[in-house]
C-alpha cells in the first residue's frame, strides 16, 4: 500500500485475521498514528498490544531487523548503490528466516504470558 493510514492498516489486520482465522492472534504495536486512528476495525481473531512509548527494546520487531542487517551482504556493489537490489536483497533474507528462527527472535516473554492470559 502506498501509504499507512487507519483504512489501510485496517486493511492490513483482515488480511492477517483471515489468512489465521484458526487461531487467536496478538500483534504487538507502537503507538504510530495508523496504529491508534480511530478508523481501526480489529478482527475478532486478533488483539492489539501496544508497547509503553519510546520501547524499542520491547518490541520484537527490532530484534529481527537486528538479524536481517546482519545477513545484508555490504560487499556487494549494487547491494550497497542500487535501491532496487537492496530491496531484493532484503527481501530473499526476510523469506530465507524460517517460522522457528523468526518465533525465537521475537518470542519475547511478555508476549508469551499475555498470549497465555487471553
Amino acid at each position: 500500500m502506498p501509504t499507512l493510514d487507519g483504512n489501510g492498516f485496517t486493511v492490513l489486520l483482515a488480511e492477517f485475521g483471515r489468512h489465521s482465522a484458526e487461531a487467536n492472534n496478538v500483534v504487538v504495536l507502537d503507538g504510530a498514528p495508523a496504529h491508534i486512528a480511530d478508523s481501526v476495525v480489529v478482527p475478532e481473531n486478533v488483539v492489539l498490544l501496544f508497547l509503553p512509548a519510546y520501547s524499542p527494546e520491547l518490541n520484537p520487531v527490532e530484534r529481527l531487523w537486528l538479524a536481517v542487517r546482519q545477513k545484508i551482504n555490504v560487499f556487494d556493489g549494487a547491494v550497497r548503490t542500487e535501491l532496487e537490489a537492496l530491496r531484493e536483497h532484503v527481501a530473499e533474507i526476510v523469506r530465507s528466516f524460517t517460522e522457528s528462527e523468526v518465533a525465537r527472535l521475537t518470542g519475547y516473554s511478555y508476549i508469551l504470558d499475555a498470549i497465555r492470559a487471553l
